[in-house]
């Protein structure tokens, strides 16, 4: 059953409260953004960089034009924030982390994403940053970033964020096809989706970052990879819209692997970044039931602190996270941005989405649709009397019911063979 419309009115109250929550997260005598309102530090990854790519997508949406009047003028002055976040770069290229353990793939590709949706041009800070993730790319495609990573585990985030970077900035075509060539073999085939490590457990998050990153990266994916990964999507989606949590393998201290739960609200926002950039049908009823949830899950007290971001918690504490509410504000923006932008184009839309559910129900019922043929083409001259009773209710010729019967009939059969051109495929379908 296709998912409700989305009100553009709903779209911009959600985006209006979040960019309001992160004016007030913003501390105006450092120019930057900490990771949580109200904290004092002000790291370059989970704060600052991703204050800069909220707002950035939100211009781009004005300029578009789509009739969303988000407000436009805030207190933030972007260039010295911009400026700050250059200011942390270290001498090898890269940007500070603050977990322990690990080297600065994840923020350095962060801030060139970031620097490239702000529209910062190529300079001798982006240069050294490419040339220090490409340093860090292996053969094999895969990027190390952890000291405790081996060759049997690599994480697959370095590497998904390491292609999205190089492929904004068009760097190193030999390493991305290194990276995309890793990422496909990191696929699980039997579900169609990736995990957090290469033979890790796949989960809807790591497939909706994945997806996102080589379709970000402009790179081809076969079209049964794609609908292999739209399937394992489909089935874990739950009735609200959203998807399970999981924990993803992250930091690293000594030798213990800590895991935190942090894939729930934001392992949403990367699938739904994922769903805007597949042109199929499912793929927009998923994003169109995930959008609704996502406005329906934002923060609407009353209270300064919380009033138009995101829990990520799990009700278990206050904190609430710039990173977490720049990522739910980059996934709304970039799915209007994917959608019609007139409404005759909507309407459009709707028409082949309906003519698609249409052939699909088809193709589902095609047997049946046969049998009945048939069986109307067998019985259709034996029912006389039958006949004879229809015809004089209606003033027919009782022979010209019996051919209409049978036409019918062979219509059925035509329709139920025809249906299987449009079966689905198959192929790459993972255990149920």
């Amino acid at each position: 059953m296709p998912a409700p419309a989305v009100r553009d009115r709903h779209l911009r109250e959600a985006l209006t409260r979040a960019a309001h929550w992160m004016e007030g997260a913003y501390i105006g005598s450092v120019a930057a953004w900490p990771v949580t309102r109200g904290d004092a530090d002000t790291p370059v990854w989970g704060g600052s960089i991703d204050g800069i790519r909220a707002f950035a997508a939100v211009e781009r949406l004005r300029e578009i034009g789509h009739g969303l009047d988000v407000p436009d003028h805030f207190d933030i002055r972007f260039d010295e924030v911009v400026a700050g976040i250059l200011g942390q770069q270290k001498r090898d290229g890269s940007f500070p982390l603050r977990e322990i353990g690990f080297a600065g793939i994840e923020p350095t590709a962060w801030v060139l994403v970031g620097l490239k949706e702000y529209g910062h041009p190529r300079s001798e800070h982006v240069d050294r940053a490419l040339a220090y993730l490409s340093s860090r790319v292996a053969q094999d495609g895969t990027v190390r970033s952890g000291v405790e990573e081996t060759d049997r585990s690599p994480r697959v985030i370095p590497s998904a964020l390491t292609l999205w970077a190089f492929a904004l900035w068009g760097y190193d075509a030999d390493a991305q096809d290194r990276i995309r060539n890793f990422l496909f073999r990191t696929r699980d085939p039997n579900t169609g989706g990736w995990g957090a490590r290469r033979n890790g457990t796949p989960s809807p998050a790591m497939t909706g970052m994945v997806l996102h990153a080589l379709t970000a990266a402009d790179t081809p994916i076969p079209a049964e990879v794609q609908k292999a990964a739209l399937r394992y999507l489909q089935r874990l989606q739950n009735p609200d819209g959203s998807w399970p949590p999981v924990s993803d393998h992250w930091a690293i201290r000594t030798r213990r692997e800590v895991r935190f739960p942090h894939f729930h609200v934001s392992g949403n926002f990367w699938i739904l970044l994922a769903l805007t950039r597949c042109d199929d049908q499912s793929a927009r009823d998923m994003a169109r039931r995930l959008v609704r949830h996502v406005l329906a899950s934002q923060d609407r007290s009353s209270s300064v602190g919380t009033m138009g971001s995101w829990d990520d918690t799990f009700g278990n504490g206050t904190d609430r996270y710039v990173w977490l509410v720049s990522q739910g504000m980059i996934a709304l923006c970039e799915w209007r941005l994917s959608r019609p932008r007139t409404r005759r184009a909507a309407a459009a839309e709707a028409l082949r989405d309906a003519l698609q559910r249409t052939a699909r129900w088809f193709a589902r019922r095609r047997l049946w649709i046969v049998v009945l043929g048939l069986t109307i083409i067998v019985l259709a001259p034996q029912i006389d009397a039958s006949v004879r009773t229809i015809a004089d209710w209606f003033d027919l010729d009782p022979a010209s019911l019996r051919e209409e019967l049978v036409a019918s009939g062979l219509a059925s059969v035509a329709i139920g063979l025809l249906s299987v051109l449009f079966r689905p495929s198959r192929r790459g379908r993972g255990p149920r």
